[in-house]
């Protein structure tokens, strides 16, 4: 998945494959309702117990939530649409959810970075 998520994330000259951001573009798009979501009553209340952890947890899976909606919406409506051979060959027009894999690889985990 990270091979085909490079591809969709940055495009392919060679594989005439559009750049179509299903990461940063969704994130970029929703920055204010993810800066929101640091507002609310659980992320503040674990900010408050010094419970950080829980808090990149919280905006991780509020992260989660807005990548799955760009997959859902086709990127917000930003993603060039598919071209009619691509479509043709698959027998679809959905974007990036031949198998759905990428789309369910998509999560976040909250890890301890180690001192050096």
């Amino acid at each position: 998945n990270a091979d085909i998520g490079l591809v969709h994330e940055f495009g392919s000259v060679t594989g005439h494959i559009p750049a179509r951001s299903f990461l940063r573009m969704p994130i970029e798009t929703k920055s204010k309702e993810l800066m929101k979501a640091m507002s609310s009553k659980m992320v503040q209340a674990a900010f408050v117990n010094g419970n950080y952890e829980k808090v990149y947890a919280l905006l991780g899976v509020k992260a989660e939530e807005i990548v799955q909606d760009g997959f859902a919406t086709g990127g917000f409506g930003k993603w060039p649409a598919l071209e009619s051979s691509t479509i043709a060959r698959k027998g679809s027009s959905g974007i990036l959810i031949d198998t759905a894999e990428l789309r369910k690889s998509v999560t976040s985990d909250v890890v301890r970075k180690s001192s050096l």
